[in-house]
């Protein structure tokens, strides 16, 4: 639960790196004055919590009409928070999946095309996705060496998570934003062709 971010820090002992902890830090920071202190700014509703690429079914039929059909699978984190948590968490693993920043455009788009988000929500957008990363990367490791985890997925995200936690700080968000709704208008473009 993004919400809860600022729990993090009780477990911040894990991380070994001091540039790494101070990261984490500084994303918790933001994330508690750009989000947490205008939480009712933001559209609440209930919200997956955990939309990754584990919890995604999808069956192609060439047979059948619709061709696709998917499935959202775990509602163990499912509640009431704020709809651009949801939408932060399935870029969050999207990206990561592919290992390609384009693909938080593609998503937004999509997302988009259900729910347009608001501009005071896009502006947030960029730290709850830092702060879903933070999320992950200290609590896969903390489950890791202190639970004694021998589940690799715990650690599949450490190498490519830290990478872009440090691509998304080196980006101020007006561009990363620009960036993703120009992949938006690209693909309406594209539509409009066929």
């Amino acid at each position: 639960m993004l919400s809860e971010l600022h729990r993090l820090s009780s477990f911040l002992f894990v991380v070994t790196e001091p540039s790494r902890v101070h990261t984490v830090e500084k994303v918790m920071a933001k994330f508690k004055t750009q989000v947490m202190d205008r939480i009712n700014s933001f559209q609440p509703g209930v919200v997956h919590g955990d939309i990754n690429e584990q919890n995604i079914l999808l069956s192609i039929d060439s047979t059948q009409s619709p061709r696709e059909q998917f499935s959202i699978l775990d509602f163990g984190d499912s509640q009431h928070s704020r709809l651009i948590f949801d939408l932060a968490i399935a870029i969050t693993y999207m990206v990561l999946q592919t290992r390609d920043l384009d693909t938080g455009g593609y998503v937004l788009a999509g997302y988009n095309k259900v729910r347009k988000v608001p501009y005071n929500e896009l502006n947030v957008l960029q730290i709850c996705i830092m702060a879903r990363l933070c999320q992950s990367l200290v609590l896969g490791l903390y489950t890791y060496q202190e639970q004694g985890s021998s589940n690799p997925y715990v650690l599949g995200t450490q190498d490519a998570g830290w990478n872009l936690l440090d691509t998304l700080e080196s980006y101020q968000t007006k561009d990363l934003i620009m960036k993703w709704t120009q992949i938006g208008r690209d693909l309406d473009t594209f539509d409009e062709q066929e």
